[in-house]
């Protein structure tokens, strides 16, 4: 079994689904309340991670069967000229997240011409975004098996916009190999832990870019620093959401 947790965010729910995040959920929704307000349904696997979950935002606990699952509706997703047809699954990412939509707009800005790495693929949003947008080849990793199912379900049926196909792979980036563009929407906490082989993958050349978010505005000295060698070409903001394009030098 697992465990649910409801609440009422209190305040911006973009920021409350941040924390919850870093409170250990698996995954969360927005609902509707009976008097028209947003609820937040997160799921944890830890009874104890639900419990705190629950005493920080003062919501509910129940138990519920992991199995029975009713998957989200498709949301179309718009990338320039392109409407993306994205089903979440069981992973998180349809879009709609600002820090998600940074990056598209940063991937719209400047559409990538040559190899894609998508670190984190959540649901592959990014990684289609890319392949749509001119990419020379696209690979998605992630650490979760059930965000790699997702990412290969919407890639197939994305399939007929991209110019090239999407490999997909669960782990982190692959050993010996360097792409002139990363994605990486990832929280701090998994920003800290990827950070050695982001570096890593990314090309040598000067320009080379780093589009990276998943981070709010006090904590953006801390991701540039993850990063030394690299600098601050761009940056978007939605709100305290940042996205910053970090070039190699």
């Amino acid at each position: 079994m697992a465990w649910l947790v409801r609440l009422s965010p209190d305040g911006d729910a973009e920021l409350v689904i941040s924390e919850l995040w870093d409170l250990g959920t698996s995954g969360v929704a927005e609902a509707g309340g009976s008097d028209g307000s947003k609820v937040l349904i997160a799921g944890f696997d830890a009874e104890s991670d639900a419990v705190a979950a629950a005493a920080r935002f003062d919501g509910t606990v129940e138990r519920y069967d992991p199995d029975v699952w009713i998957p989200p509706e498709p949301r179309d997703v718009a990338v320039g000229d392109h409407t993306l047809r994205i089903t979440p699954g069981r992973a998180f990412g349809h879009g709609e997240h600002p820090t998600t939509r940074l990056l598209l707009d940063a991937l719209v800005a400047r559409p990538p011409t040559s190899a894609v790495l998508d670190v984190g693929c959540g649901t592959g949003v990014l990684s289609i975004a890319a392949a749509v947008l001119g990419a020379t080849s696209v690979t998605a990793v992630d650490i979760d098996a059930e965000a790699v199912e997702a990412t290969l379900a919407n890639a197939r049926d994305n399939a007929a916009l991209a110019t090239v196909p999407i490999t997909v792979e669960l782990g982190g980036p692959p050993d010996g190999v360097r792409f002139a563009t990363l994605v990486a929407n990832l929280l701090v906490a998994d920003l800290r832990r990827a950070a050695r082989g982001i570096e890593s993958a990314l090309g040598t050349d000067a320009g080379s870019r780093l589009l990276v978010s998943g981070f709010l505005e006090h904590q953006e000295a801390e991701v540039q620093m993850l990063f030394p060698d690299l600098e601050v070409a761009e940056q978007w903001r939605s709100g305290e959401w940042v996205a910053l394009d970090l070039r190699r030098r």
